[in-house]
């Protein structure tokens, strides 16, 4: 997929975010690309908390619907979930949300990265001092 044009952009209208499958609202800021992808052009749309939370991910620019889902979960039971009052440890259940919370997943990537340190991965706060070499993992 080659990138023609990246920018942010105010709706005119109702979209569908790409990555989530949830509304863009009109006057809502989002993430507008062109790109070209196996000889035919389309236009993708995101919110700016989906772009977030998709940066975590190396194939971020390749993200299906169902891969940003599946991201959403794993990064939420990993890092959110068990923090979480509406988590119940036993069952392994949210209380309130089926999947995963994305309004949580995105304050929480608001202050972390997710950095790899000797092959392992690892959540710092964002600022905090590191002594041993890593290298950062998501693309903001």
């Amino acid at each position: 997929m080659d990138i023609i044009n990246r920018c942010i952009r105010k709706a005119k209208k109702f979209y569908k975010c790409d990555l989530c499958g949830e509304l863009i609202a009109p006057k809502q800021s989002h993430y507008y690309a062109f790109v070209k992808d196996r000889g035919k052009t389309k236009s993708i749309r995101w919110h700016k908390h989906c772009n977030l939370i998709a940066a975590q991910s190396p194939s971020f620019h390749m993200l299906t619907e169902e891969d940003f889902s599946n991201l959403c979960k794993s990064l939420c039971k990993e890092y959110v979930c068990p923090k979480c009052k509406c988590y119940n440890v036993e069952t392994e259940k949210c209380h309130i949300h089926a999947d995963y919370c994305i309004d949580k997943l995105y304050e929480f990537f608001r202050s972390h990265l997710i950095i790899l340190v000797d092959n392992k991965l690892k959540c710092v706060e964002r600022g905090e001092k590191i002594e041993e070499p890593f290298e950062i993992i998501n693309i903001i």
